[in-house]
């Protein structure tokens, strides 16, 4: 019988699944783009595809996320607030 997953397994697995569909995203771009080619897009792809850039944009669409549903007046759920980087209360118990 297998275990059920912990919340950081789970944030880490999303997390990992994010950035798979972004480097995707960054490769299809560079596909299409009419002047890289052989070494330049592959140099391009390794520049906009490491795992820091990568780590970066989750974050970073996150935080638009959150801040988006602020402004439509609705609470960000759990999940978006932690890939945005925010910390959960102090007095949290897990």
């Amino acid at each position: 019988m297998s275990s059920v997953p912990k919340e950081d397994d789970l944030m880490a697995e999303y997390r990992k699944l994010l950035g798979v569909q972004i480097k995707l995203d960054i490769a299809a771009a560079i596909r299409k783009h009419p002047h890289l080619e052989g070494p330049d897009s592959q140099k391009v792809y390794e520049q906009l595809a490491s795992d820091q850039m990568i780590q970066n944009l989750v974050q970073e669409l996150a935080h638009e996320e959150v801040e988006d549903s602020i402004a439509r007046g609705h609470v960000p759920p759990a999940a978006m607030l932690a890939l945005a980087g925010f910390k959960p209360n102090p007095g949290r118990t897990s």
